[in-house]
């Protein structure tokens, strides 16, 4: 990991969350290892669709908020 980047929060998008086999977040966090790839950094798996925006605004909002905490 870039040391600049330690304590960023890190914010993953799982889209395309309406798709027949879109695969659920909490599945994604896991094949990813998200927990041991962010360590003690905040961050979050948020379900999106980029096409109706579902989501959109949840992601970018925690992401500002938690930025801003920094």
């Amino acid at each position: 990991a870039h040391a600049g980047a330690r304590g960023v929060p890190a914010l993953v998008l799982a889209n395309k969350q309406d798709a027949p086999n879109a695969v659920p977040p909490a599945e994604l966090e896991q094949l990813l290892d998200v927990q041991r790839l962010c360590g003690h950094k905040k961050w979050t798996v948020q379900p999106t669709t980029l096409t109706t925006g579902e989501g959109v605004t949840e992601a970018f909002t925690w992401l500002v908020e938690n930025m801003v905490a920094l």
